[in-house]
């Protein structure tokens, strides 16, 4: 197998790895995204195409299966419909779409669609804020998205069963979906607020963990359970025209 190295202000290297070593596979190839602006993240698809988040932009390599150099590669930039150039998280649906966080929202990739592969999704749209630094999807297919303000998880089954309806207000075809999103911050125990750039993983129980400014914070979907009890009131008093 290969291991893909990226570093801060730019760069990408190619290792292997047998018996019990390293080897440097010597690429060389020259980008000015990949060469200039910090790597964030790397991420090979289904179709073993591989995909770099930049500080300046999306580049996709895809490589010669005999002599592993670059037989084509793609720079993807706000241009292309990208949603803010500064990109930090990849992650894959099972359909093969390809979603980015970046500075300033998520970007929705559809590779098999000719037009409007894009689909954007910022604070607008119901995001805590536009800010992601990482994404992640939990065993049961939603999203979740780590920003500077604490986390975001998007339905994915919402939004999937929704798309492609018609909207019954407008009578307009829609092509996509509901976006929903429900936020953890610091009332919900997520006390680490601000996240940090891909520190998020999902253990062999399905529990994720976050990285944040304070710590690591872990999930558990079992414990996230609504509150179903009403609240109790109480009058502490009672007013008449502004008269006790």
């Amino acid at each position: 197998g290969k291991i893909w190295l990226v570093f801060e202000g730019g760069g990408i290297q190619r290792l292997s790895y047998e018996n019990n070593k390293f080897r440097d596979q010597g690429f060389s190839f020259k980008n000015d995204l990949l060469d200039n602006f910090t790597v964030y993240a790397v991420h090979e698809d289904k179709t073993e195409n591989l995909w770099f988040a930049t500080a300046a932009g999306i580049v996709k390599l895809a490589l010669n299966d005999t002599t592993g150099e670059v037989a084509n590669s793609v720079n993807i930039t706000v241009e292309e419909g990208l949603v803010h150039n500064d990109v930090r998280a990849i992650v894959e649906d099972k359909e093969g779409n390809l979603w980015f966080g970046t500075g300033g929202g998520i970007s929705k990739y559809n590779p098999y669609q000719a037009s409007k592969q894009f689909e954007n999704f910022t604070s607008k749209n119901g995001l805590v804020s536009s800010r992601v630094y990482s994404l992640i999807f939990d065993n049961d297919g939603n999203l979740w998205v780590g920003t500077n303000m604490g986390i975001d998880k998007m339905d994915i089954k919402k939004y999937n069963e929704t798309m492609n309806n018609i909207d019954p207000v407008g009578y307009k075809y829609k092509s996509t979906g509901t976006a929903a999103f429900k936020h953890y911050g610091y009332p919900e125990g997520f006390t680490g607020i601000e996240t940090n750039t891909n520190a998020v993983c999902k253990d062999k129980d399905g529990n994720l963990w976050f990285g944040t400014i304070r710590g690591a914070i872990k999930y558990r979907q079992e414990s996230d359970k609504p509150n179903e009890i009403p609240p109790i009131i109480q009058i502490t008093g009672v007013k008449l025209y502004s008269t006790d």
